[in-house]
């Protein structure tokens, strides 16, 4: 069966600082740090998760607890190479944590938040191509009905995880994997619905982010509030 064969990653040496997309930031909204989740043990989490495809729109107040409990900053340090390596909940190769996730919570009038882990807050983007937005949330919801549910979605910036290793392609879909396992079992804990959409979202999501050949589109999941 033919498939694409990734290379065995290695470090750099000397490592590099990547060099960092940013973003067109509209206007932020920090959010507020949620109460102490009350929740099964995660062994019970585990056995309880389930992709669910239904329910109602997500609170904001849901969201932040989701973003606060799966990918906030816990603690950083600064590298030789200039770069901030990051702790979060979830692992990363070497801390570079190339995936930035976005939210776009409504799909009648699509917009796209970057969660910033650092302030632990939303940042509504500049949008470069609405036509492409359109796009990408009517490719979303022809996959699987978005209906009331927030859309989340995994952003790569590759450099950040090539700056530190060669060949390191495979690590960032590693990190992808491990941070929707993470909304995964956040969601189930906090009394939410999930569901990972199985495609890119690209050319369409990067050309709405003006981010083409600089970001990759890698994956994302649908969020709903539970009814039961």
């Amino acid at each position: 069966m033919k498939h694409i064969r990734l290379n065995s990653p290695s470090l750099r040496d000397p490592q590099r600082a990547p060099k960092p997309f940013v973003y067109k930031r509209l206007e932020t909204e920090y959010l507020q740090e949620p109460a102490s989740l009350a929740s099964p043990p995660v062994l019970e989490t585990l056995s309880l998760r389930e992709s669910r495809r239904e329910g109602l729109r997500p609170s904001r107040e849901d969201i932040a607890q989701l973003l606060w409990h799966s990918t906030r900053t816990l603690r950083t340090v600064k590298e030789e190479s200039g770069f901030l390596w990051q702790h979060r909940p979830t692992p990363s190769g070497g801390g570079r944590h190339p995936v930035d996730l976005m939210v776009c919570p409504s799909l009648t009038q699509p917009t796209l938040e970057l969660y910033d882990p650092l302030a632990h807050c939303l940042c509504k983007l500049e949008v470069a191509d609405q036509a492409a937005l359109t796009q990408f949330v009517n490719k979303v919801d022809a996959v699987l009905p978005v209906g009331d549910a927030a859309i989340l979605w995994f952003v790569a910036q590759f450099d950040r995880t090539m700056s530190k290793y060669q060949n390191g392609e495979s690590l960032v879909w590693l990190d992808a994997g491990a941070l929707l396992t993470t909304v995964y079992l956040v969601a189930e804990a906090s009394g939410l619905a999930c569901c990972a959409v199985g495609i890119t979202g690209d050319p369409w999501v990067t050309q709405a982010l003006g981010g083409e050949n600089r970001l990759d589109g890698l994956c994302g999941c649908l969020l709903w509030r539970r009814t039961s």
